[in-house]
């Protein structure tokens, strides 16, 4: 029998997103010292093939839309049979399950916070911040990926400080470096961001809280108040569906110039980042984002509120 301790990751969904990936590059680098299982309640998508050990089980609970009580019971069920040393649940999706993993015999439970609810972006949700003080007592230690939401834990929400830990987020130089500076691939933008444009990137999943609405709204204002500045200036948004209709509908009344695609893998996005002049970065009260990091190492600007303060400029120039 291995002796390397076990630890069973409990994520909401495996599927896409920055926390999702914080998870399985623990998983692919601790793997010498820990043994990791995931379990998703929901279900697991592609990003399962990231995960370097194939041995590492991928679990799905097929929880139903709703309050699925058996959902809690088959949980209880896997943990009894993994026998983990050690349980991390991610956010407020997999908060509730830490009572389980007691009853399942669990030694600790440790809780991530990589950002909160669409539905509660300020923190202020009483219910949610209720369930967080009542969850605490199966909670050995809390980890936050920003001092910001470290902070809000404790003085917000009332979190024992002790129990709280920062470790902010992170990546891996090596994979993302790249020539800074470099503008070599702006051939892979085309006609939209000839040489002498300047292009913003926007790079984020299809949610409201990445406030891609925002984003237009700003790109509007800058192109209505200067159209000499606008004639300059491309935004490109990786955004589909729902939001590239919002988006869309938005820019519609605008002269500004928008080009909407779908780049689905990082890797995808990490040819076109060195390209772009600045890259956008302003979601609405989340933690800091994994791809502000990324883009630093291409040698692509980041301004998290870069259209907002070039509308200012232009409006006083």
């Amino acid at each position: 029998m291995s002796e390397k301790p076990l630890i069973a990751h409990v994520l909401y969904r495996l599927d896409t997103g920055g926390m999702e990936q914080v998870a399985i590059s623990v998983i692919n680098h601790t793997a010498t010292r820990y043994r990791h299982a995931v379990i998703a309640l929901v279900g697991i998508g592609a990003m399962r093939n990231r995960i370097t050990d194939p041995a590492v089980p991928c679990l799905s609970l097929d929880k139903k839309p709703g309050k699925d009580w058996g959902c809690y019971f088959r949980l209880w069920k896997m943990l009894r049979r993994l026998k983990p040393d050690l349980v991390q649940t991610y956010n407020i999706g997999t908060l509730d399950v830490a009572p389980v993993a007691w009853l399942a015999g669990v030694p600790r439970v440790v809780h991530a916070e990589h950002g909160r609810d669409v539905a509660d972006p300020d923190g202020t949700n009483r219910r949610y911040r209720a369930m967080r003080r009542w969850l605490e007592p199966f909670i050995a230690r809390y980890v936050a990926v920003s001092t910001d939401l470290g902070k809000w834990l404790r003085e917000s929400v009332g979190i024992a400080p002790a129990k709280v830990v920062c470790i902010p987020n992170g990546i891996d130089i090596e994979r993302y470096a790249g020539a800074a500076g470099s503008r070599e691939l702006r051939s892979l933008l085309g006609a939209f961001a000839p040489p002498g444009t300047l292009a913003v990137i926007n790079v984020g999943r299809l949610d409201p809280v990445k406030d891609q609405a925002g984003l237009i709204a700003a790109f509007k204002l800058l192109c209505d108040s200067s159209p000499a500045t606008a004639a300059r200036f491309g935004l490109s948004s990786l955004a589909k569906g729902l939001v590239e209709m919002i988006l869309r509908r938005r820019s519609r009344a605008s002269a500004c110039t928008v080009r909407y695609a779908c780049w689905a893998t990082a890797r995808t996005c990490r040819k076109y980042w060195p390209s772009a002049t600045c890259s956008r970065c302003r979601p609405l009260r989340k933690a800091f984002r994994l791809h502000c990091s990324k883009q630093w190492r291409p040698g692509c600007p980041l301004s998290p509120r870069a259209l907002e303060a070039w509308a200012k400029w232009s409006s006083m120039a």
